[in-house]
């Protein structure tokens, strides 16, 4: 953990000085504003009353920063924008970095290879070229998929004859077909 700090801290030493600035500037508006809040809860003497009564205290003079009060503003003040730039970042759209949209790209022989079992009767066959294992532990953990198919099409797609027929002549694993017409395979 000490060693990631010492790399954000280089990072950080490394950006320009008006990066610098951008990323310091809502820490330090946060610190003033809560060791502002700070003096005048304390010059009201804890009294939430007279504080919306002196409200305009804030604006009007100018900040005389007792030690106490930047003792508490100052992390207060620090903690708010982290959890601001937390919760942003957690709630952010999970996207690629330095990507635009639409740059997604179809898939290849080579990323479906992992997910195909060596012996062709022990994969459901998706297309003419893409197949998926059926074994139910892949030698990866992360190559472990749910092996359930569904397959919609409009009438005369080729679902019985391209998906259903081959699958099922495979005779490798339980399959349910339905078929709301009533025609039978």
């Amino acid at each position: 953990m000490l060693k990631n700090i010492k790399n954000q801290i280089g990072v950080f030493k490394e950006k320009s000085f008006r990066e610098k600035a951008f990323f310091l500037l809502p820490y330090i508006m946060a610190v003033i504003a809560t060791s502002r809040l700070c003096e005048l809860w304390r010059l009201c003497g804890g009294s939430l009353a007279k504080m919306i009564k002196n409200a305009g205290y804030l604006y009007k003079t100018i900040p005389r920063f007792a030690l106490i009060d930047l003792m508490i503003g100052v992390p207060i003040g620090c903690l708010i924008i982290w959890y601001i730039k937390w919760n942003n970042k957690m709630h952010s759209k999970n996207t690629r970095e330095k990507e635009e949209y639409g740059s997604a790209r179809w898939g290849t022989a080579e990323d479906i290879k992992p997910f195909i079992d060596p012996d062709p009767f022990n994969n459901i066959i998706l297309s003419d070229t893409e197949r998926l294992s059926m074994k139910p532990k892949m030698p990866e953990f992360n190559l472990n998929r749910n092996k359930h198919v569904i397959v919609y099409g409009g009438s005369g797609a080729g679902k019985t004859y391209g998906i259903v027929k081959p699958n099922m002549m495979q005779l490798h694993s339980s399959i349910v077909v339905t078929d709301p017409n009533g025609l039978v395979c």
